[in-house]
């Protein structure tokens, strides 16, 4: 799956079939300590990979020519939060390599995440996530790239979290 936003093609490669060795450089992402703050650790994210049932979590490495440079655990049915309906995949822990930042990247991905969940998980209509309502710069970037606020605000793990969503097609 490839995705082109401003001249950036990022492309995803799903957890179960990548090699050691790009597992193994997954791992080694830089994530800066205001992104770990707001999406945990990377640890935690594989874990939730290699613990989850693959048919309701994959964790999607985001490639910029071949390199990987990001990583974000997609989540569905009874893996995904109670708040989200059958039918959402829910995106969690999306990180970019501190080197990556600011580039675009992560609005770049999203469109490549939406295109694997409709291709693998074809009864999944919305693609949602939370966002802490201190992320502003999340916020703006999710809502460029088509998503919109949804629910109500809530108590998340660091403050208050806002849901936002959007359609798997369109």
């Amino acid at each position: 799956m490839q995705s082109l936003t401003s001249r950036i093609a990022v492309s995803v490669d799903a957890w179960p079939a990548m090699s050691r060795d790009d597992q193994d450089r997954v791992r080694r992402l830089a994530i800066a300590p205001r992104q770990v703050e707001f999406a945990g650790s990377t640890a935690n994210a594989v874990a939730a990979c290699d613990d989850g049932d693959p048919k309701q979590v994959v964790g999607l490495a985001l490639r910029v020519d071949g390199e990987i440079v990001g990583f974000v655990v997609v989540k569905r049915r009874d893996a995904a939060p109670d708040w989200a309906s059958r039918e959402t995949a829910v995106l969690s822990a999306l990180r970019i390599d501190a080197e990556h930042q600011g580039r675009g990247i992560g609005s770049a991905a999203l469109p490549a995440i939406a295109d694997w969940v409709r291709e693998h998980w074809t009864s999944s209509t919305a693609l949602a996530l939370t966002v802490d309502e201190e992320n502003v710069a999340a916020i703006r970037a999710y809502a460029k790239a088509g998503w919109s606020e949804v629910g109500e605000r809530f108590e998340g793990r660091i403050g208050n979290v806002l849901t936002m969503s959007r359609a798997v097609r369109g």
